[in-house]
């Protein structure tokens, strides 16, 4: 019977099975209440589609949601709002969170059959590892959050460029911009590096996105005093990137500047791969793939669930690998960072929270994994090993996705040279 089920039918059942379980198991523990620092706002904004166009700072969402795309309570809300009217907000905010991880499965799924032709073998695996990865999971049930959303927004980019409707890829990165992440605009140098024309495409987009924002940013500023992003200077303390590690060790430079130049060198490197990327014919999921896991390890505010903005992509990648080693290192890579970020939020959330309790439902988690560990427990060190580890696979990742796609490359140029 289950040969007649559709390939997704069997992972997307065990991806609502595994979600329901972790989000029940934290229900009981903290008696239903809510963990996750963001899903109250969150769940406002669904219900709010426009709210990101009001004065944020006096609606009672607080001066940082100004750094949060105008249109991603519009786009992510239709999902999440409904289950508002027949459950908790515990289990709406969950609900919603885990009905576009299955809107992004299938959306996988599509991809997979229609534009990369993959073996059905090959197509069940990629299904599996999706449902299975602990960064997808943990984003519907530990900590909702819109991440997998945003990763679905990339994944159409790269739809639209993989079946070279390169008018459409200028439209999707303002969805992006403007109902996903700002950073997420990472996409758009690999994309234009892949196009027709690079360097031309890079310049247009960049100059169409940032006329865009700064667009927004000044109707903000003309219509309630404030300018969106201005004041979103936050430090690595709480974020997985190679800042946070740094700054953990004890160089702390100014939030800032470390912000600014975490920008710089996360452009920078995507540049480089990008470019690097056309010169050696690389495949744009490779290449899209590996520009995003090392911006995720530039940038200084890349935070837990980030990655899934690349796992579509990545899980594409995966689907097309020749090699098994390749294979198996992608995925050693994918399940390492959600062991290190997910690790890490954890050793941090409890140690912040026995020195400065914040929630009867954090404080509860606590307790129970502070008399699990005892009371002598090097938090930090733990911390410090977890975050050694995010970027250490990340840089696995990077070198994996970009040795795999040099050899489809070559795979590529030698089937098609003159015998």
């Amino acid at each position: 019977m289950n040969r007649r089920l559709p390939p997704w039918a069997l992972p997307l059942a065990a991806l609502i099975a595994i979600s329901l379980a972790v989000s029940a198991a934290i229900a009981a523990l903290t008696g239903g209440r809510e963990i996750a620092d963001d899903a109250a706002n969150l769940l406002e904004l669904s219900l709010r589609p426009l709210a990101l166009f009001e004065s944020y700072e006096t609606s009672g969402l607080g001066p940082h949601w100004g750094s949060q795309p105008p249109l991603l309570p519009l786009f992510w809300g239709p999902l999440v709002a409904p289950w508002s009217a027949v459950v908790s907000d515990f289990w709406a905010i969950r609900l919603g969170a885990l009905s576009w991880t299955a809107v992004v499965l299938l959306a996988l799924y599509v991809v997979l059959v229609r534009l990369e032709h993959v073996p059905e073998t090959r197509l069940r695996q990629t299904l599996w590892l999706y449902a299975l990865l602990p960064s997808v999971w943990g984003a519907t049930s530990a900590l909702p959050q819109e991440e997998i959303y945003v990763g679905g927004t990339v994944l159409l980019c790269y739809a639209a460029a993989a079946t070279r409707r390169w008018k459409q890829v200028p439209a999707l990165l303002l969805l992006v911009e403007f109902a996903g992440k700002y950073f997420a605009l990472i996409a758009l140098l690999p994309l234009a590096f892949a196009s027709p024309h690079p360097w031309r495409n890079a310049l247009l987009w960049l100059a169409l996105v940032a006329a865009a924002l700064a667009a927004y940013l000044g109707y903000h500023t003309v219509a309630h005093g404030v300018t969106p992003l201005s004041n979103y200077w936050i430090d690595p303390s709480g974020s997985i990137s190679m800042w946070a590690l740094l700054w953990q060790l004890g160089l702390q430079p100014p939030t800032r500047v470390v912000s600014l130049l975490g920008v710089l060198l996360a452009g920078g490197v995507g540049l480089a791969l990008s470019w690097r990327g056309r010169r050696d014919g690389m495949p744009l999921p490779y290449a899209l793939a590996s520009v995003f896991y090392a911006a995720l390890l530039c940038v200084s505010q890349t935070f837990p669930a980030y990655v899934l903005w690349v796992v579509p992509v990545a899980l594409v990648c995966f689907a097309r690998m020749r090699e098994a080693l390749h294979r198996k290192l992608l995925v050693a890579g994918m399940l390492a960072w959600a062991v290190g970020e997910w690790g890490q939020n954890l050793v941090r959330g409890v140690e912040l929270e026995l020195h400065l309790p914040s929630g009867e439902g954090k404080a509860a988690i606590a307790e129970g994994v502070a008399r699990l560990l005892g009371p002598d427990f090097p938090y930090h060190a733990l911390h410090v090993a977890l975050l050694v580890l995010v970027v250490a696979s990340g840089a696995l990742l990077v070198a994996v996705l970009w040795s795999a796609g040099r050899a489809e490359a070559g795979a590529r140029a030698a089937s098609s040279a003159p015998a």
